[in-house]
């Protein structure tokens, strides 16, 4: 007879107390004094584990000798195959598909987590420069990204994998980017210097700081249309930084991607992603694009989602629309955030950032998403899905333009006027409002130049260019006329 899962957890754990419809015990992955962990059964059968000082479940179970498949029931039938939304994943499995070492993976944050659902999932850490979590992480539910991959939930918005490591790059003077984690896995562990793009239509996630003092860039072509997007992608973005180095395209002989080409060879590898490098040729000239002045909505036809609207219904069968799915997909397009446009929170708007600024960003959720529900769009699916896009990217007021007395944002960056440096755009700044003109300090007016002349004495000259910044200036205080007959005698 088979044991219950949730009697061999409990029969490992210490300090085991009746909890409500469940149990409590001691953390066996921290020094627990006040039973954190609690232990439950779920309707199918498994053992849930949650430990309230967020020490992970794999850690946990490991801790005690188990599995992450020890919490769930056996029935001695072979497993079964499941959909989409039921596939597991753990770290071992994904190491071993793409031949790489499971530590390696968990060195660079890849977990093994239990989803909504209790299966196994794997969470892909995805890190800003200074090493802290992005707002964003990925998530992996089958061995194939295409069979179920998602974002996980929350504000912000998606980077680059491997910022952390852009120190590498700058040290050898060159920087690889491919699509996806595993290639990125993969150069990482031969030691060689990598960025990953998330998909072939997240290109626009390549900011200028990511790319300072990289004066070479190798990017991997992968043989398909999403290869062909990523690479128009990239040489469309490289041109609207203005970026000054040298860009290369890359093919690969007889592989698909990098992570192929190690599997065919792991102790070949490098000599042969080498000769690939030796015979990259340079990054064709980006499409030209004619717009209406916002950014082109991504063709979904030829980037790495699936053309079939039906995935986000319930069972595929075209009923039951699940919104979340279609947000989600929509927060991969652009990089949206809502907020109130009052202190009381009503009349939330949607923005999206395009060309270094925050606007109106409704109108483009809404195309993206009559656009991937293709003829499965109705009104009240894209309204449910707006409003879902501005309830869970929502931030406060204030938190809008934060560096706004420091900052102004121009055309061609974001002016620290004090200094007179100019940063590039970022996202991160998170800037609301943009000035139709591009900095120059070389540039003087003519017209204002005589009129000050006109005005003004030649030794006064200074001073009236002194007087309106004095103004601006965010720590004057400008006293209204009437106080001077207030003020005490």
């Amino acid at each position: 007879m088979n044991t219950r899962p949730i009697d061999t957890v409990l029969s490992r754990l210490a300090g085991v107390k009746k909890s409500g419809q469940g149990w409590s015990a001691r953390c066996p992955a921290h020094e627990d004094r006040a039973n954190s962990l609690s232990v439950s059964e779920g309707n199918d059968g498994r053992a849930l584990i949650k430990c309230f000082a967020e020490c992970a479940t794999e850690t946990v179970v490991g801790k005690i000798g188990l599995g992450m498949r020890d919490l769930f029931p056996s029935n001695g039938k072979p497993r079964q195959s499941y959909s989409r939304r039921q596939q597991s994943l753990t770290v071992a499995e994904l190491a071993e598909a793409k031949k790489l070492p499971e530590a390696f993976l968990k060195e660079l944050g890849v977990q093994t987590l239990l989803g909504e659902n209790g299966r196994e999932i794997v969470r892909i850490a995805y890190k800003l420069a200074d090493g802290t979590l992005a707002p964003r992480q990925r998530i992996r539910k089958a061995l194939r990204a295409g069979d179920g991959s998602s974002w996980s939930k929350g504000n912000g918005f998606i980077v680059p994998y491997g910022l952390w490591k852009l120190e590498e790059a700058k040290q050898v003077q060159y920087l690889i980017l491919v699509e996806g984690e595993s290639d990125a896995w993969t150069l990482w562990h031969h030691g060689l210097p990598a960025m990953g793009i998330p998909g072939a239509s997240l290109t626009k996630c390549i900011e200028a700081q990511y790319l300072k003092n990289i004066p070479k860039i190798y990017v991997v072509r992968e043989p398909d249309q999403g290869g062909e997007a990523f690479i128009a992608g990239v040489a469309l973005k490289l041109k609207e930084l203005d970026w000054k180095g040298q860009a290369f395209e890359v093919r690969l002989e007889n592989a698909k991607d990098t992570n192929d080409l190690h599997k065919a060879s792991p102790e070949g590898f490098k000599a042969a992603f080498q000769k690939a490098l030796d015979a990259a040729v340079l990054l064709p000239e980006p499409p030209i694009q004619e717009t209406d002045g916002e950014t082109p909505i991504a063709d979904t036809a030829n980037d790495s989602f699936d053309s079939d609207p039906r995935r986000f219904f319930w069972a595929k069968k075209g009923k039951d629309f699940l919104p979340n799915l279609l947000a989600e997909e929509i927060l991969t397009l652009g990089d949206f955030i809502a907020s109130p446009i009052d202190e009381a929170g009503k009349g939330v708007r949607l923005l999206i950032y395009e060309n270094g600024v925050f606007k109106n960003g409704e109108s483009k959720a809404r195309s993206l998403a009559h656009k991937l529900l293709n003829h499965l769009s109705k009104p009240d699916r894209i309204d449910s899905t707006v409003a879902l896009l501005k309830e869970s990217t929502k931030i406060e007021e204030t938190k809008l333009n934060p560096r706004a007395m420091e900052l102004v944002n121009v055309e061609n960056g974001m002016l620290e006027w004090r200094t007179g440096r100019l940063l590039p755009h970022s996202k991160e700044f998170i800037s609301t409002f943009q000035i139709r003109a591009i900095y120059d300090p070389q540039v003087r007016c003519a017209v204002v130049d005589r009129f000050l002349e006109d005005v003004f004495p030649p030794d006064a000259l200074s001073l009236a260019e002194e007087m309106p910044g004095y103004l601006f200036e965010d720590s004057t205080l400008i006293l209204p006329r009437f106080q001077r007959f207030n003020s005490p005698q």
